[in-house]
């Protein structure tokens, strides 16, 4: 009896999706006892969740979902994927919503796959989600390497937690060195303070000491300096919706240089810094968007401790992603402003993450805009492969992911007192298990030679 009594405990917990209907509850509990006509399992590792209804098809003849039950999932807990999910039982479902739901899902970046179908049970629709865990915690590797600045080149290595908990809490620390920069990182995300509240956790220690060639597009002067700086940072989230938020942080960073000009206060300079970002992701698939659309709004604080200067800047960032079968338009919306005089460190910069072609510059005060209009059409579609019989590592080997995507990109900027830059190429995106995407960019900007190309390596979807 006491096994049954943990299962009514459970049902009557979701009570909300059965509209407060806790008396019939307890009826199909008592049936399901004495007439074995439902169960749910207790196993902590791989907990499956029956949320009940109480109709097969609606008067249409649509079927009604009966039951949602997860599986797979021996660390990661059901109440976090069963979050994710629009489908709820009691709804009609369509194979676009069970495709929907699959996305977002995966969105996660916690499964090496995630398949959604609807079964029978005694003619009852159910609903399920068979997802494939990879390890959770495996080195993490970073790579950026541009063929026109060898001497730029980085290399990274550290060790990633990526389900801590079960409840998608990340914990990571990274290093990273090359002739150009030398860094490291500590960081802890924890998106869902518990499964039932609305506010997430976000934090990070880092160091960095690197050359710097210190490009002003508003001075003729170009100089090298060394800088390093040590800072720490944590930030609050508060969603109001699926992947709608609003976060408000504060930080503190400590920066020295050799060279006077690049810092405010002489050769180091202590900031304390207040942030507010607003972020509405509506893309379908996080890491390779085919639809939908993104929205990113910043503004940050800063003030100088040992100096009595404050200056703000703000950030924009705007997407659309629109599908014509086979091919995906993405576009691109970015801006940066700045109402007073910036440090150098803190300066409006366009680097090869906006503008992916040339070099990369800074502007001190006033604002850069520019966009960016991608072309990507598939070269192997997706596919998964299993190697579940290598010793040890076999069940964290299955449905690995993999699949190649071609771009033809062009991209374009504005910047205050600065004639407009250009720039077009074309590459690949790389869909690979563990570090999800990775893309390989080749381009020209009008001024260069065809034989000098411009060539980007990164982790990462291109936007």
């Amino acid at each position: 009896m006491s096994g049954h009594l943990r299962h009514l405990r459970k049902i009557v917990k979701l009570e909300d999706l059965i509209n407060g209907r806790v008396f019939l509850v307890i009826v199909f509990c008592l049936v399901s006892q004495y007439g074995n006509s439902a169960a749910i399992s207790q196993d902590k590792h791989n907990e499956q969740a029956l949320l009940i209804t109480y109709k097969q098809r609606n008067d249409n003849g649509e079927p009604v979902i009966y039951a949602i039950e997860v599986i797979g999932n021996r660390r990661t807990s059901t109440d976090l994927i069963l979050r994710e999910m629009k489908l709820k039982p009691g709804m009609i479902v369509t194979e676009k919503d069970l495709i929907e739901d699959q996305k977002r899902i995966a969105s996660l970046g916690l499964f090496n796959r995630v398949e959604m179908k609807l079964a029978a049970d005694e003619g009852r629709a159910v609903v399920q989600v068979d997802v494939t865990e990879p390890f959770y915690i495996y080195p993490y590797i970073y790579t950026h390497y541009e063929i026109d600045k060898p001497n730029e080149a980085k290399i990274g290595l550290g060790i990633y937690h990526n389900n801590f908990h079960g409840m998608g809490q990340k914990l990571g620390f990274l290093f990273s060195w090359g002739e150009y920069e030398s860094s490291y990182k500590l960081l802890y995300s924890d998106p869902w303070f518990s499964i039932g509240n609305r506010y997430g956790l976000n934090g990070s220690i880092y160091h960095s000491s690197k050359e710097i060639t210190d490009h002003q597009v508003d001075s003729s002067r170009i100089e090298k300096t060394s800088v390093e700086k040590l800072g720490v940072v944590s930030s609050i989230r508060r969603r109001l919706a699926h992947r709608h938020y609003y976060e408000i942080g504060i930080g503190w960073d400590d920066i020295k240089s050799d060279t006077v000009t690049y810092t405010f206060s002489g050769k180091r300079d202590q900031i304390i810094y207040l942030m507010f970002d607003y972020k509405l992701d509506k893309r379908d698939y996080r890491y390779y968007p085919a639809s939908g659309y993104y929205v990113f709004f910043e503004i940050v604080a800063n003030r100088l401790i040992d100096f009595e200067h404050y200056f703000y800047r703000e950030a924009i960032d705007l997407r659309i992603f629109k599908r014509f079968a086979p091919l995906i338009v993405a576009i691109r919306t970015w801006g940066g402003f700045g109402q007073q005089v910036l440090p150098s460190y803190r300066c409006l910069s366009v680097g090869r993450e906006l503008f992916r072609v040339g070099e990369p510059f800074s502007i001190k005060k006033g604002m850069v805009i520019g966009g960016n209009l991608e072309l990507r059409f598939p070269i192997i579609s997706e596919r998964y492969y299993s190697f579940g019989k290598v010793p040890l590592a076999g069940p964290y080997l299955r449905n690995l992911k993999f699949s190649l995507e071609g771009v033809i990109f062009s991209d374009r900027g504005f910047y205050t007192n600065v004639n407009d830059g250009f720039a077009y190429g074309c590459g690949v995106q790389m869909q690979l298990p563990y570090v999800q995407i990775v893309h390989f960019l080749i381009g020209w900007t009008p001024l260069s030679r065809f034989n000098e190309p411009s060539i980007t390596i990164r982790n990462g979807v291109t936007f």
